[in-house]
């Protein structure tokens, strides 16, 4: 299984980035995991609108949810 990981970093205070990284989705092949990137990128920008985001990251990795 190729798994979305997306990763959304929000500034806590003036100094602390708190950072979370969730599965978001698992493909079957690389390339359907790809084209899901940026999507998964903007509903996680829209999604967090008005919080304090630093940053946005998806990307494709292969492996196991156990």
């Amino acid at each position: 299984m190729i798994l979305l990981i997306a990763t959304i970093c929000l500034q806590a205070d003036p100094v602390t980035v708190d950072c979370q990284t969730r599965v978001i989705r698992m493909e079957r092949t690389p390339a359907a995991c790809v084209e899901m990137v940026e999507p998964v990128k903007v509903w996680l920008r829209e999604a967090s609108a008005g919080l304090p985001v630093v940053s946005v990251m998806a990307a494709c990795k292969s492996g196991l949810l156990v």
